[in-house]
């Protein structure tokens, strides 16, 4: 089955000793003490959520809700203050991170 191009933010905030990611458009997260070992958590695990859900159901990221609109407003809040972000790509999805502000 073909699996449809996704596109996805990440918002990264800085909590204590770790590096928090969280994703937008999916409840989905990970955390690392420093940004490199956290974006390619984050790579590993959307790439493990999109394999499972296209296996489970056929879709990509079927059945996982958006993140709770705290983790909107932080972005939209990021948008207006910082330019471009730090970008990956993983199979069939684009993940945009930005630093919350």
């Amino acid at each position: 089955m073909s699996e449809e191009h996704q596109q996805v933010r990440v918002l990264i905030i800085r909590e204590g000793d770790y590096w928090v990611a969280q994703c937008l458009e999916y409840d989905i997260g990970a955390q690392a003490r420093d940004f490199d070992e956290l974006r390619d958590r984050v790579a590993a695990t959307v790439q493990a959520e999109l394999e499972e859900t296209v296996r489970r159901h056929g879709r990509a990221f079927y059945g996982i809700d958006p993140s709770p609109q705290y983790f909107h407003d932080l972005w939209d809040r990021r948008a207006k203050r910082f330019g471009p972000s730090v970008s990956t790509t993983v199979k069939n999805v684009d993940i945009e991170f930005a630093l919350a502000a």
